[in-house]
């Protein structure tokens, strides 16, 4: 996630960044409670 923000941060801004990580984020705890899984993490290879 930080070198998503990071990248985002370059490009974009450090509020505009902080806002997409946490939408990013919230997509991903309602993807969760939706499929009722815990979180997997998923490195990138």
């Amino acid at each position: 996630m930080r070198e998503k923000y990071e990248r985002i941060k370059i490009r974009s801004g450090g509020k505009r960044a902080i806002v997409a990580i946490a939408r990013n984020l919230l997509l991903r705890m309602r993807r969760m409670l939706l499929d009722k899984q815990a979180y997997a993490l998923q490195l990138a290879a």
